[in-house]
């Protein structure tokens, strides 16, 4: 997402919005990679819930915020997907110990269910 808002002057700034988008599938250890999985199978639950996925996350400290959405390969079953910001508004890490996309998940999973 992209807001614009107005700055001094005839000047615009672009606001980029660079939430992660993250869906419970990702830790579901009955999914294959190409159905979805984005953790190793040795890392990942199988029976994973939102709930659980949320309880990671605030461990590791990150916000979060819901969003219904349904996942792009699973339209049937869970509709809801996590919003998470890696960084504040003064582009700081809000978690030092986690800088990407990956990262999140194999460390979200490690602590839950590793």
């Amino acid at each position: 997402m992209v807001r614009v808002t107005e700055a001094s002057g005839a000047e615009q700034q672009r606001v980029v919005d660079r939430n992660l988008i993250l869906f419970p599938a990702y830790w579901d250890a009955k999914r294959t990679v190409a159905k979805g999985r984005r953790v190793p199978v040795e890392l990942a639950s199988e029976y994973v819930t939102l709930q659980d996925v949320a309880e990671c996350l605030t461990m590791l400290g990150l916000p979060l915020g819901l969003q219904k959405k349904a996942y792009c390969r699973d339209v049937l079953t869970q509709a809801v997907r996590l919003r998470v910001p890696l960084r504040n508004e003064m582009g700081i890490l809000i978690n030092p110990q986690i800088d990407s996309r990956a990262c999140v998940s194999v460390t979200a999973a490690a602590l839950c269910w590793g």
